[in-house]
């Protein structure tokens, strides 16, 4: 059932580079309405609203104290997309902290 966890953590962090597309998009001056309809806006509710589904599932099935270490590996992915598909800049530390993370979710389900 840990492949709830990870359509859930996919899902999550592919809503956060939805977010990024959408502010990339967005004139300064637009207005609430228009960036709520944004389309990748409307992207980024679809998959986080996917990602709780999924998410909710996983909780009926397995322990949080598994889990929920598990799920901040969207921010691994999130970091990791940042700089191979954006080429944005990440400083060692961050890749530091990527590696506890990662360290961290499997000591929690070791």
């Amino acid at each position: 059932m840990i492949w709830l966890v990870v359509v859930a953590v996919l899902c999550t962090s592919a809503a956060q580079i939805a977010q990024v597309f959408a502010a990339r998009q967005l004139p300064a001056e637009a207005g609430l309405l228009r960036t709520l309809l944004q389309p990748f806006v409307l992207l980024a509710y679809a998959l986080l609203a996917l990602g709780l589904v999924f998410w909710l599932i996983a909780l009926t099935e397995l322990e949080v104290s598994q889990t929920y270490p598990l799920f901040a590996l969207g921010f691994v992915l999130t970091m990791l997309f940042a700089r191979f598909g954006l080429g944005n800049p990440v400083h060692p530390r961050a890749w530091c902290g990527a590696a506890l993370i990662v360290s961290g979710g499997l000591l929690c389900n070791w």
